[in-house]
């Protein structure tokens, strides 16, 4: 049931499958375990959950095929993040999750510095010619 409704709930009938966006089909299926894993790394703090975010992460690479895809998924988890000083239970509950969200991020980017380097180098001169005003225009006139 949960397969049928990966493959034909309406984000990835419109965004996915119309528009051929691979890497968002994996991100679609990874999502759920990244969020899970990172909330309990979040909300206690034991190292295996950090260590099964990373190993989802890591083996669901393809799913940050674009910057913007990082960021999506990073707004994201700071929600998650934020979500975890609700209710309110003082100066250090704040502290240790924002700790927890500093040392989880900073370790997400140094295991995935292998990739995002060389993609940061070679970023502006692929994406000037792929993101084109004009070719834009006309997929949304396509679609529509």
């Amino acid at each position: 049931m949960a397969g049928i409704f990966y493959m034909f709930n309406p984000y990835m009938m419109i965004q996915v499958w119309h528009r051929f966006i691979h890497t968002t089909i994996v991100l679609a299926a990874a999502l759920p375990y990244l969020a899970l894993f990172w909330n309990k790394w979040i909300q206690e703090g034991k190292i295996k959950y950090l260590l099964f975010f990373l190993l989802v992460s890591f083996l669901s690479v393809y799913a940050f095929g674009t910057y913007a895809f990082i960021l999506a998924v990073w707004i994201f988890l700071s929600l998650f993040s934020l979500a975890a000083i609700i209710p309110w239970q003082g100066k250090k509950q704040v502290y240790t999750i924002g700790l927890r969200f500093i040392f989880g991020f900073i370790i997400w980017i140094l295991i995935n510095a292998w990739w995002m380097i060389p993609v940061s180098q070679i970023s502006p001169a692929v994406l000037s010619g792929q993101h084109k005003t004009e070719e834009s225009l006309m997929t949304l006139i396509t679609i529509s």
